[in-house]
């Protein structure tokens, strides 16, 4: 669940992006201006909660990266209160991330659409994003490769 700093495609401000990623794709995200902090992070994690299962239900188990502001007794508090369990991967371990992958696909499809933006800036940089991340995030099958190349097979069928 590390933000995706979207810089290259609008020069005059930074976009962030905080996605879940589940086995069947984006389970929520947000976009938006600025930089992530532990406020930002925990309201994210709050929502988050909110589409969690208690542990052992579908989506009950919660894997981030080690960044610094994912780690809040703020947040295991919530997590415990959830019934969700909490799992940080090891340190520099992008291939252990199943979003990465995401990333890179969400970052060609902007490429490839970027036309698109550009043919209609009213609709807004942000708008032209949180579209992207719903047509991309809803690719269940290339969900459940990503998880299954970073080594995370689930059985859906549970």
């Amino acid at each position: 669940t590390a933000p995706l700093q979207v810089a290259n495609f609008h020069r005059d401000q930074r976009y962030q992006i905080l996605p879940a990623y589940c086995q069947d794709g984006i389970l929520i995200s947000r976009v938006f201006q600025g930089s992530t902090d532990a406020a930002v992070f925990e309201d994210f994690i709050d929502q988050l909660l909110r589409h969690c299962g208690r542990w052992p239900e579908p989506k009950s188990v919660l894997v981030m990266e080690n960044a610094s502001f994912h780690h809040s007794d703020r947040i295991e508090e919530m997590c415990i209160e959830a019934g969700v369990k909490l799992v940080y991967l090891p340190p520099y371990s992008p291939d252990l991330n199943p979003i990465e992958e995401f990333f890179s696909e969400l970052k060609a499809y902007i490429r490839r659409n970027w036309v698109q933006y550009e043919e209609d800036p009213e609709q807004g940089f942000q708008t032209f994003l949180e579209r992207c991340i719903e047509i991309v995030g809803s690719r269940k099958q290339s969900a459940l490769g990503h998880f299954r190349h970073s080594g995370v097979v689930i059985d859906t069928n549970a």
